[in-house]
């Protein structure tokens, strides 16, 4: 017994209210997020700022100022997302297939668990 049923279309017309404002929604829920990460939120010196070569901001933020910034910190997000990603992807709890692993003088194959 089969059975044909139809695929829903691959794309649909947006149905919905202004295209703009949610737009402007969605910004906000990711410029929310990204200011109210850890890192963001941070108040003691962190291993990247001991070395910053600027001895006027080191020595700020360790007096405990507050640093006062204008708009979203993009580049900070962006960096930790980069390093983040790899880390993800192998720590996924999805089973990956065996890959042949290459060693010096040695081939095995391995799987991940």
């Amino acid at each position: 017994m089969t059975a044909t049923t139809a695929l829903p279309p691959r794309h649909a017309p947006y149905v919905g209210g202004d295209a703009d404002e949610a737009l402007r929604e969605a910004r906000w829920v990711i410029e929310h997020a990204i200011t109210h990460q850890p890192r963001s939120l941070q108040e003691r010196i962190g291993p990247s700022e001991i070395g910053n070569p600027c001895d006027h901001c080191l020595a700020a933020k360790l007096a405990g100022w507050k640093q006062t910034e204008d708009g979203v910190p993009w580049l900070p997000f962006l960096g930790t997302a980069a390093h983040t990603a790899p880390s993800k992807k192998h720590s996924s709890p999805t089973k990956t297939p065996a890959t042949p692993t290459t060693l010096v003088g040695a081939a095995t194959s391995s799987s991940r668990r």
